[in-house]
């Protein structure tokens, strides 16, 4: 079991903010580009994330050394990335103060399940979770209705006797842009989807000085929200660039997701959107190397549970939902995982039309790390 220390970020024993948020945007890429299929797309890397790295330290053997991979982690740097996470725990209820942004972990286990204690004891101490007793879908999905504010109402479908440990993490977002929307200069126009369909869809714009830039392949934009804890990005792809291939230049590293810094008056018009997903990541995490924990055969959890136990990964799921209007944005999402026992350019100005399919992003701004990743083909529809 990796050991845990108090500290703060900068601290050796720490992944840098840099390390992690390249890992997260690494991750929630790759997962992007799994489930590209041209419909939008919402979910939240940090929170998916999240829940598999409170799995990590149970995990023993090769489907320790899968986990790891899949969260681009070294075995030696494992303590580092918990670290990491308890100081980014610590990090987001300071912006409790000023901001609407929580994230909260739970891990819920039957009555009779023999989990060893260590385990317990590290995840309470750096991922601050919850601890409860499996009884009713409705106990759990209460606890995450609460933290969502209402947004993500369920993740639990059914509880039956196989299932014996549920871990959980939550995040809510909330903030108005530093630099709102003039709701007055609204007005509907045409979005043009993949296809090239032509959809009408309500348009904000906003004339005023912002971090803007492009490359020969796109423009990028930060909006940031009201006391710059946080921002989002919008990527929009050049009209003869194609989006699918735009991720894979930046998972193969031949194209880099700039950040710009400098600010330049321009005009900014987007689509007003609101999203709901529902995802099982089963598939696609078993896609990128991690096999064995949900194979009853293969699963080895022999630092989370006893050696009488047995203990696979049934179902990783996530759920999330957000919407974007001329105050800011309200954004919610869960992400579970189910263990079960048995065997079963240099121009002054700038002017930046949304009106194609583009990716959006919110990041937390000391650290860089995704909370929210997703892609809109189309602003009319949630999915």
């Amino acid at each position: 079991m990796p050991g845990s220390d108090d500290g703060k970020y900068g601290n050796d024993q720490y992944d840098s903010p840099e390390t992690m948020n390249e890992r997260v945007e690494n991750f929630g890429l790759n997962l992007l580009d799994q489930l590209f299929n041209g419909k939008n797309q919402l979910f939240s890397p940090l929170s998916i994330y999240t829940a598999l790295a409170m799995v990590l330290p149970g995990a023993n053997g090769q489907t320790k050394k899968e986990i790891l991979q899949v969260l681009k982690i070294k075995d030696v740097e494992e303590n580092k990335m918990h670290l990491f996470h308890k100081g980014l725990q610590s990090t987001l209820r300071e912006y409790e103060k000023e901001l609407d942004l929580n994230m909260a972990n739970s891990f819920w286990i039957k009555e009779d399940l023999m989990i060893k204690n260590d385990y317990v004891e590290f995840i309470k101490k750096n991922y601050n979770a919850h601890f409860g007793e499996i009884t009713t879908k409705q106990q759990i999905n209460n606890w995450i209705k609460l933290r969502t504010e209402g947004k993500v109402e369920e993740i639990v479908d059914e509880i039956n006797n196989s299932l014996i440990l549920l871990l959980i993490n939550t995040v809510y977002f909330q903030g108005n842009w530093s630099k709102p929307f003039d709701k007055e200069l609204t007005s509907n126009d045409f979005f043009i989807s993949e296809n090239e369909s032509k959809i009408t869809v309500p348009f904000m714009m906003l004339k005023e000085s912002l971090k803007y830039d492009k490359t020969d392949l796109y423009e990028i934009i930060k909006l940031p929200y009201s006391n710059n804890s946080l921002y989002m990005e919008i990527i929009l792809p050049k009209k003869t660039v194609n989006m699918k291939k735009l991720i894979n230049e930046f998972l193969k590293g031949d194209e880099i997701w700039i950040c710009p810094e400098s600010e330049k008056v321009g005009t900014l018009i987007l689509p007003k959107f609101k999203l709901e997903s529902d995802l099982n990541l089963n598939n696609i995490l078993m896609s990128l190397s991690m096999h064995s924990a949900f194979n009853p055969s293969t699963a080895d959890f022999l630092n989370m549970v006893s050696k009488e136990e047995e203990i696979f990964i049934s179902d990783v799921k996530h759920k999330a939902y957000m919407e974007v209007s001329e105050e800011g944005t309200e954004a919610a999402a869960v992400s579970s995982v189910e263990m079960r026992g048995g065997s079963v350019g240099s121009e002054n100005t700038f002017e930046m039309v949304v009106n194609r399919p583009f990716i959006f992003q919110i990041r937390e701004n000391n650290t860089g790390v995704p909370v929210f990743l997703g892609y809109i083909n189309n602003p009319a529809t949630k999915i």
